[in-house]
């Protein structure tokens, strides 16, 4: 069975309940926002200096920080860029940050077509994992036909799953990749996806009554 597959039958398995603000997936997607923000922050101030920005690495965060908050940032031609209208959007991920991190908690109300499942932040965080998983089934095909892989998304990547699951990688995990370094990545990424498997049923407060 595929990452994907493995994800989707975890999160089918189980219905996420109630409205505590004080949520798992919550606090892991606050965590992950900060990470993201500071990032594209740093960019921001790169740019404004005319340095060398990594567009690879400002997508990332950016479409990041567009799943956790609900508000998807405008992308061009080339990508994200580190203009103005990136600076208007992290106005409004930091206002959804100060004023929306508690909805996360909360589950949506039920549609026509079927019952709405788990809370918002269950939701968000798999939409999240399953994303980076995407990117992650990318990455392990290229070291297996040894093909090079990017530093820096493999960094995000692999930093990603770490904060999520707690389960950090070596700092010697960095391309190029030697036989050692591969077979503890192949070995985290099966312990990543055993973790999600095991706790994304109770990302979501239990039900108040």
């Amino acid at each position: 069975m595929g990452l994907i597959s493995f994800v989707l039958v975890s999160v089918l398995a189980v219905r996420g309940q109630a409205t505590d603000p004080s949520c798992p997936s919550a606090k892991i997607l606050d965590v992950q926002w900060q990470a993201s923000f500071s990032a594209v922050e740093q960019a921001l101030a790169a740019a404004e200096r005319r340095d060398k920005v990594d567009l690879t690495r400002l997508e990332f965060h950016v479409s990041t920080l567009g799943t956790i908050s609900g508000a998807e940032a405008n992308v061009t031609y080339f990508g994200y860029l580190p203009d103005e209208h990136l600076r208007l959007m992290m106005s409004r991920w930091r206002d959804w940050h100060a004023n929306g991190l508690s909805q996360l908690c909360a589950k949506p109300a039920p549609t026509d077509r079927a019952e709405s499942r788990g809370c918002a932040g269950q939701q968000r965080l798999t939409r999240l994992w399953l994303a980076h998983t995407r990117s992650l089934e990318r990455v392990l095909q290229d070291v297996e036909r040894d093909r090079p892989i990017s530093r820096e998304e493999s960094a995000e990547l692999v930093g990603f799953f770490g904060r999520v699951t707690g389960l950090a990688a070596g700092a010697e995990m960095r391309p190029p990749m030697t036989a050692p370094s591969r077979l503890e990545l192949t070995t985290l990424v099966a312990r990543w996806q055993d973790w999600f498997a095991g706790h994304v049923g109770a990302m979501c407060a239990p039900e108040t009554r």
